[in-house]
């Protein structure tokens, strides 16, 4: 049994003005710490995106102007799509690793509540119970502490 981490870093408003991989269109400082302490720390990182849902961090992409939805059903509906092309990642995974299970799949959330509570739930109605979120209830004056204190150990 090999465990697979995944890291799931939310996006961030602020971004690149054109077309560039993921890792560089978003520009905000509590981005740039998640990015960078998810790859350190997890075998595969994904960005989680209103607009995109899941991406990777190469993945070359238009600068676009979308938040994620307010209403329970908007977020529920991102929440599925979102979950169903993790699904997929992990499905390309579970061919290189044979024996891999829900269970030895660990996933970190690197985002704020309103990305994280959904995504969550709809992890958990499909088998996936090894969800972390670190960053739970912290502001992101708090968050950017986080990251800098768990970055210099």
């Amino acid at each position: 049994m090999h465990k697979i981490t995944i890291g799931l870093v939310g996006c961030g408003k602020a971004k690149a003005d054109q077309p560039c991989p993921a890792r560089k269109l978003y520009t905000s400082q509590l981005f740039r710490a998640a990015l960078r302490h998810a790859e350190k720390r997890n075998d595969y990182v994904f960005i989680l995106s209103a607009f995109h849902h899941l991406i990777q961090p190469d993945d070359t992409i238009q600068p676009y102007d979308r938040k994620l939805g307010t209403t329970e059903a908007e977020k529920e509906l991102w929440a599925e799509v979102t979950t169903a092309k993790l699904q997929s990642a992990v499905c390309k995974l579970k061919r290189v690793f044979q024996q891999l299970q829900c269970d030895d799949v660990h996933i970190t959330i690197y985002a704020g509540a309103n990305y994280a509570d959904p995504l969550r739930g709809k992890l958990l109605q499909k088998g996936y119970y090894n969800i972390f979120r670190p960053l739970n209830g912290l502001q992101i004056g708090e968050r950017l502490a986080w990251f800098k204190e768990k970055d210099e150990r």
